[in-house]
């Protein structure tokens, strides 16, 4: 029963692109919100740390 493969290649499939997507979308958005590199940066590490996306959401994208 535990040698299923199925659920962890589609949901990490679906999780991958949608951090591809994430990417993408902080690349578009830095020139339409005219974000330095450092705040794109600040942004882009973010992605990769657990939740921290929401304390830059809080921090960065708010004000």
């Amino acid at each position: 029963m535990l040698d299923q493969h199925a659920p962890n290649q589609y949901i990490g499939m679906m999780h991958g692109i949608l951090f591809m997507m994430y990417v993408v979308m902080a690349l578009v958005l830095k020139n339409k919100q005219n974000w330095s590199a450092y705040t794109l940066g600040i942004i882009l590490l973010c992605s990769i740390i657990p939740f921290g996306t929401f304390w830059m959401d809080r921090k960065y994208l708010r004000a």
